[in-house]
């Protein structure tokens, strides 16, 4: 019998050919915690640019087959924790490890008791906002304090385009608020009054490392009056994040502005300083004359034609306000009115905010932080008492 060796030759070769199309290698391991000790059942484990993969079972394990060649690109990734590439050269059997996202962020608060613990060790009910997290949020970009809505238990009291209060379990105060706002263990309520100002709170988002949420009354750790819980505004060291961010925002209503900070520290990291500046502006909420109420013979009163058309200084006697008397005045009509178009409201806000934050860490277990700033801003209120304008300086 006679054989082509021609024809025998491309068969060989075809064959080799579709053989190695479709081999296979089976990737296999284990995923576990970062103490090797906890199996993460679900983790998802694919083939980077590729559909091939799988998920782990109940014990960690994962198994599947790929044509792909080596070495090849694995990537691991599970809810909650950091994802892994790793680059993968022989078949051999896996065992990888993924490390919490924010493990030290997010884990460890400082506000339920005034020390670090870990947050399921917190004897309150808290919850952490993570820098990483605001990031990803526009929502926070003219104001930090809207960082805060979603989260649960807690109220945000829109006033006006940039005023906002914040209260929790059910509280709703006019002026006041029955939570304990504070930044770096400052107090941000103004003394004498009760009363928290979200956009004279100097709080800027550039700065921010975490919001701590904790629910519950804090009287015994923070002083009387905070019955309802405490939000901590912890910003970033300039000792553990030195470096300069710029942000410009601009949006509805004619927002606009930009927010400066700058941190530098010592190669010893010893001693830290930073710069923060923040100026935004924008058009706030009008009345347009269609806002009023109808008395009971059906007539209609503008809710601007109840606008006061002038301010008093009120007269104080033995530190007294005298009622008897109107006092000085100090707006009329065509001050409160510039541009004469019948609408006494003031119609824009702004707010400019400026600190220097030194930090001097001589040992492990000492630090001496020294702050000062300048906060002006004025805006729009509206709520139950009716509309009003507030400047601070």
């Amino acid at each position: 019998m006679k054989i082509n060796l021609s024809k025998l030759s491309i068969l060989i070769v075809l064959l080799l050919f579709t053989a190695n199309i479709f081999a296979q290698i089976t990737i296999s391991g284990n995923i576990t915690d970062a103490s090797g000790e906890e199996p993460l059942i679900g983790a998802t484990v694919v083939v980077k640019g590729t559909t091939d993969g799988t998920n782990t079972d109940l014990d960690g394990n994962f198994s599947f087959k790929t044509e792909q060649e080596l070495p090849l690109n694995l990537e691991v990734s599970y809810l909650g924790f950091t994802t892994k590439i790793i680059t993968i050269t022989t078949n051999e059997k896996l065992s990888i490890s993924l490390e919490e996202e924010g493990l030290m962020m997010d884990q460890v608060v400082i506000s339920a008791s005034r020390r670090q613990e870990k947050i399921q060790e917190a004897p309150a009910s808290i919850s952490v906002i993570s820098a990483k997290a605001m990031e990803a949020s526009a929502s926070g970009t003219v104001s930090p304090i809207r960082n805060l809505i979603g989260e649960t238990g807690v109220q945000i009291q829109q006033q006006s385009a940039v005023r906002m209060n914040i209260e929790m379990r059910g509280q709703s105060v006019v002026f006041g608020t029955k939570i304990f706002p504070i930044k770096d263990y400052r107090s941000l309520v103004a003394p004498g009054v009760g009363q928290f100002d979200a956009h004279a709170s100097g709080v800027m988002g550039i700065d921010l490392e975490r919001i701590e949420v904790v629910r519950g009354p804090g009287s015994a750790l923070y002083g009387p009056g905070v019955t309802s819980g405490v939000v901590h505004f912890i910003t970033k060291s300039a000792l553990r994040h030195p470096g300069t961010t710029l942000e410009l925002i601009g949006g509805n209503l004619k927002t606009m502005g930009a927010s400066f900070r700058h941190a530098g520290r010592n190669e010893n990291k010893t001693f830290g300083y930073k710069i923060n500046f923040s100026y935004k502006k924008g058009d706030d909420f009008l009345l347009d004359g269609s806002e009023g109420t109808t008395d009971g013979s059906g007539n209609f009163t503008s809710q601007l034609d109840k606008l006061r058309e002038n301010i008093y200084q009120p007269d104080v006697v033995n530190g007294i306000v005298n009622s008897a008397t109107p006092g000085t005045l100090i707006y009329d009509r065509a001050r409160l009115d510039e541009d004469g178009d019948g609408n006494l409201l003031e119609p824009d806000w702004f707010v400019l905010s400026t600190d220097l934050t030194l930090e001097f860490k001589p040992t492990k277990d000492l630090s001496v932080t020294v702050l000062g700033g300048f906060n002006q801003n004025k805006s729009l209120f509206f709520n139950q008492q009716g509309e009003g304008l507030q400047q601070n300086a």
